[in-house]
């Protein structure tokens, strides 16, 4: 990492799911989160999983191949792992956050309003209202019947999700 602004606090180290996340604290402002030189933030497992101006902060942790880059900001209890990336002016403050990426031709994150499968972002009512020529239109024919098997498994969850 280049140009480092925060640094693992290894006394303010954790084990979440058999994984040792590290706090963070900042060793630079960083003005577009109100965030000054020796703030504690949040949890990430390694330094790869924040850059840019990003920032974790309050309960929140990144972990696995996760990123969190560019301007974000992940606070509160929201977790973002997998291959999940929280990039640019994204904030995400949510604990109702889900990444898939077992069983599955892409990578899914899920999350209040929205869902992200592969490169394609929508809001949940424009996936549950897309035709079969739209879904084709994204990724060919095998998108299709990848679509029909998991648009069913992708709606459960979110019901779910919304009933928490």
């Amino acid at each position: 990492m280049t140009d480092k602004y925060f640094k693992l606090r290894e006394d303010l180290s954790l084990t979440f799911w058999g994984r040792k996340l590290f706090r963070i604290e900042a060793t630079k402002d960083l003005k577009k989160h109100n965030v000054k030189a020796g703030d504690i933030g949040g949890y990430i497992e390694k330094e790869e999983n924040l850059s840019g101006n990003a920032w974790v902060c309050g309960n929140a942790k990144v972990y696995g191949n996760a990123e969190v880059w560019g301007n974000a900001l992940v606070y509160g209890d929201a977790k973002v792992w997998g291959d999940a990336e929280v990039c640019g002016d994204t904030i995400s403050k949510s604990d109702d956050l889900y990444n898939i990426t077992s069983n599955s031709q892409y990578n899914i994150t899920i999350l209040p309003h929205s869902i992200k499968i592969g490169c394609e972002f929508h809001k949940k009512e424009d996936w549950w209202n897309f035709t079969d020529r739209e879904i084709i239109e994204m990724d060919g024919k095998d998108a299709l019947k990848w679509w029909r098997v998991w648009k069913p498994i992708l709606q459960a969850i979110c019901e779910v999700q919304n009933d928490r």
